[in-house]
């Protein structure tokens, strides 16, 4: 391949991306996955803080230590938030 070949490739590959759609499932889905993805890595934190997952069991009888959450009365769920360990949603300012 000739060196000016090599370098339409990129704003040819950039042009096709840029005049494509995605469909808004693609786009939707990917989105709860990387959201899921941050949750379970916050959730990791959350379990590898000392004191945290105890905190949080003692206060929460149907606390899910892998989600770091448990179940509040309208049938959701609800992160956990101890003096060890907040996720950076709940995170007091």
């Amino acid at each position: 391949m000739h060196k000016r070949a090599r370098l339409l490739v990129i704003p040819v590959a950039f042009a096709l991306l840029a005049t494509s759609q995605l469909p808004a499932h693609a786009v939707v889905g990917t989105m709860f996955a990387l959201a899921a993805e941050y949750i379970q890595s916050e959730a990791k934190k959350a379990r590898e803080t000392p004191g945290h997952a105890e905190w949080c069991a003692q206060r929460h009888e149907r606390y899910v230590k892998e989600w770091n959450s448990y179940p509040v009365a309208n049938g959701r769920r609800r992160h956990c938030a101890s003096p060890y360990y907040s996720p950076p949603w709940m995170a007091r300012r």
